[in-house]
Formats: C-alpha cells, sequence, structure tokens
C-alpha cells in the first residue's frame, strides 16, 4: 500500500500529461476548419454577366451576393464546403426598361425564381495543393478548377468554374474591409441560358447572347455575419471520454481552453 500510494502523484501526472496531448488535438482538430461568410452590408461583393452579341454587349451586374464557406486553409482540398446565393431581383443591365424585360415571366422570371445560387461540389484541378494558415504567409494564393451546381431559373445544372483564392490574414488593413480573416475568391464560367430553361427569341438574338460569361469577386471573412440561408456549421464534440492510468475522464474541449472532470 505505501509503494502504491508513492506512486499515485506519478500516474497524476501520467493522466495530466495524457489530457494535455488529448486537449492539445482537440483544439488543433476543431481548428483545422474555418467558417468564412460573405454578407457586406455596403454591397461591394460582384458578380458580373456578360452578353457579347453581334449588335450588343451587355454587362448585367449586383452587389447582393452572399457566400457560406467552410475550408481548412492550410490545405483547401480537405473537404470543402461552399455556396454562394445572389438575389436576382437585383440585376442591373444599367437600363431601367430592360432590367424591366429582363426580370419579366418571359425571361428569368424573378418573381418565381428569386435566388440565384452555386454549390461547391468537388475541386478538380489544383495548381497548389494547399493554402498556408494566414497567420503564416499573408497573401498566399491558389488557383483551381472546381465542379458545382449552379441554380438558375429553377433549373439545376453541373458547371465547371475557374477559382482563384487568395487569403488575407487580420491587419489594421483588412480591419478596414471587414473584421476577421479575410478569403479574396475570383471565379469565371460559362452561362448558357438554353440550359437553365432561359430561350432568347429570334427577335432578340442579335443583342442578347446564348452564351455569356459570369465573374464573380467576392470577398469572405471570419468576422462576417452568416447569411440567413446558411446553415449552421457543425461544431466539434464538446466533451470526449479519455481512460487514464487514474481511470476514465470526461475532457470538455473549448476552442483555446479545456477542463476536466469525473465521469459519472
Amino acid at each position: 500500500m505505501k509503494n502504491s500510494f508513492r506512486s499515485r502523484p506519478a500516474q497524476i501526472g501520467l493522466a495530466a500529461f495524457a489530457l494535455l496531448n488529448f486537449a492539445h488535438a482537440g483544439v488543433m482538430a476543431q481548428d483545422a476548419s474555418r467558417a468564412y461568410f460573405a454578407n457586406d452590408p455596403m454591397g461591394r461583393n460582384l458578380v458580373t454577366i456578360r452578353s457579347e452579341a453581334p449588335l450588343e454587349t451587355m454587362l448585367t451586374r449586383t452587389g447582393a451576393v452572399e457566400a457560406s464557406i467552410k475550408i481548412n486553409p492550410q490545405n483547401v482540398l480537405d473537404k470543402p464546403q461552399a455556396r454562394f446565393v445572389i438575389d436576382a431581383n437585383t440585376l442591373d443591365t444599367g437600363i431601367a426598361l430592360r432590367n424591366e424585360h429582363m426580370k419579366s415571366e418571359g425571361w428569368l422570371d424573378t418573381a418565381k425564381y428569386p435566388r440565384i445560387s452555386f454549390t461547391l461540389l468537388k475541386p478538380l484541378t489544383p495548381t497548389m495543393a494547399a493554402i498556408v494558415a494566414p497567420r503564416a504567409i499573408p497573401g498566399a494564393s491558389g488557383k483551381m478548377m472546381v465542379e458545382g451546381e449552379l441554380e438558375f431559373h429553377g433549373v439545376k445544372k453541373m458547371v465547371t468554374a475557374n477559382v482563384n483564392v487568395e487569403v488575407i490574414g487580420e491587419s489594421e488593413q483588412s480591419k478596414a474591409r471587414l473584421d476577421g480573416e479575410l478569403m479574396h475568391i475570383r471565379a469565371d464560367f460559362p452561362l448558357k441560358l438554353d440550359d437553365f430553361g432561359v430561350v432568347v427569341p429570334a427577335t432578340a438574338q442579335l443583342k442578347v447572347a446564348n452564351e455569356q460569361q459570369v465573374h464573380v469577386d467576392v470577398f469572405v471573412s471570419t468576422g462576417s455575419k452568416a447569411p440567413e440561408w446558411s446553415a449552421p456549421v457543425a461544431e466539434a464534440p464538446r466533451e470526449a471520454m479519455v481512460q487514464t492510468p487514474i481511470g476514465q475522464v470526461r475532457l470538455k474541449l473549448g476552442k483555446t481552453h479545456f477542463g476536466i472532470g469525473p465521469t459519472f
């Protein structure tokens, strides 16, 4: 009994060491992926749709762009999640009467289909397999092709987009734009209107192209408010049971701290 009593501090020390290691691993796991949102009240994000027809070049644009992204900045191929949504009723061609025609039932029918969305399905051909953490190398960037689902005019189709992602670490300069860590996302992909049930009538075919080019230029940040439509980001488990030299204990994990308590 005496020897066992003397070994008790050593057992407690081993248990504490095991818990510290486990807690550190848990915190690192929770921090691996970050949630970024685009919900800029000043409308500084931008989506443009360019139509080049024989008689007219038309640029349709909107700043009403929202996004929800969950990504590991250290490895963008680690199960990234992303969704971008625009309010179709805010699309602007620069001419009021043309806007009315574009949003009418015979064209985009924005009263019936008020949202246009792009949901990431998978990365395809990255030219840079990892984007390092912002605190390590601010300004790190990577290019890739991605496959996503575009929902437009009530129709869902797979599209392939070229994407450039630039990480911007938090600084006094970046706070002038948005709080938190930022990512600048630029993407381009073609849009064929007839793929989505929008048919350009013969009388307009010299002025409106069937195939148009979409350009997305969006800043997302960890400090931005999540859009209302965004699903909550799943959190890592807050508790775990750990076997130690002094028995089983319940480990409570937080983002930057941990605590332990006996099992009940």
